[in-house]
């Protein structure tokens, strides 16, 4: 219990830090959990023909251009590459503060 103390008492300097990294790792898991979603409706909407119902449906009925087969295989080829990319970013943003927050905590333990 004591070590941990110690520990925490190097890591509360750098609560921003902290802060970012569990933001951007909530963001990364949310992009995560929706890069499957462009797939579905391709399969399901483009080229099974069905129609979406609920929410979805309402989505896709609000994209203009959207209510014709070619139109909706632009719209998921478009959201599927933002979202890989805003997903990349991401990773690589996460990534860079896991570095930075840690070296600059261990640097200070070092010290």
């Amino acid at each position: 219990m004591i070590r941990t103390v110690r520990v925490l008492r190097y890591a509360l300097p750098y609560w921003p830090g902290w802060l970012l990294v569990a933001m951007v790792t909530l963001l990364t898991t949310i992009l995560a959990l929706l890069e499957p979603l462009p797939m579905k409706i391709l399969v399901d909407q483009v080229l099974g023909g069905q129609t979406a119902g609920g929410m979805l449906g309402a989505i896709i009925d609000a994209l203009p251009g959207a209510s014709s087969t070619e139109g909706l295989l632009i719209w998921v080829t478009l959201v599927g590459l933002v979202v890989f990319a805003v997903h990349s970013a991401s990773d690589v943003i996460l990534t860079f503060t896991w570095i930075r927050v840690g070296q600059r905590m261990v640097y200070d333990l070092a010290g």
